[in-house]
């Protein structure tokens, strides 16, 4: 979707650039249409996006929220979600939005944990991640790396992605309220 509007608009650009887009509109597609529309204006008569350009330009106060959840759930932070999701919520963020954001989260996290766990060091799993952490998040992600790089909640990782999924699937399948089954879902991962 991203590469099919890039060239509607004639806009060259990377493979590494249609991830980092995907990666920060959610897979919405009126989000998508509307932050390339803000990177056209911003690469003007030059027709070509880098990936700097794009750090630039795109991003939202959603964006801001659903890193902010993340970080929250991350480290811990029961306080910290309730306020990130309330707002998320009032934004019209849909919860399974919020859980995808935090199992893509968790999968990064888990990657980072493995290449550590081979001797990769920290710094260089962080640096391989693709698309790259943003920078604006990179000192979070980097304190939620090392504390989900621990042997003892290494373990778990696998089985927060599991809470994640399963509360994904009963949003989408149970009638249950969606609201109240992610906010469940990332207060048992915070409680981890």
């Amino acid at each position: 979707m991203a590469q099919g509007e890039l060239r509607k608009r004639n806009i060259q650009f990377s493979g590494e650039l249609v991830d980092y887009i995907c990666e920060h509109c959610q897979g919405d597609r009126m989000v998508v249409v509307s932050e390339i529309a803000k990177l056209d204006l911003y690469v003007g008569e030059n027709r070509k996006a880098t990936l700097e350009a794009a750090e630039e330009c795109i991003g939202s106060t959603t964006e801001s929220t659903l890193d902010d959840i993340c970080t929250s759930v991350a480290e811990g932070s029961q306080r910290g979600i309730e306020r990130h999701l309330r707002r998320a919520l009032q934004q019209g963020v849909v919860p399974v939005v919020v859980l995808r954001a935090v199992q893509r989260h968790y999968t990064r996290l888990a990657r980072v944990s493995t290449m550590a766990g081979k001797g990769v060091s920290q710094e260089q799993a962080i640096g391989a991640l693709r698309p790259p952490v943003f920078w604006k998040q990179k000192p979070a992600f980097t304190r939620a790396a090392s504390r989900w790089s621990q042997a003892s909640r290494r373990a778990k990782i696998p089985a927060a992605l599991h809470i994640l999924y399963e509360a994904e699937i009963a949003c989408k399948t149970t009638g249950v309220d969606a609201e109240l089954m992610c906010s469940r879902a990332l207060t048992q991962l915070a409680a981890m």
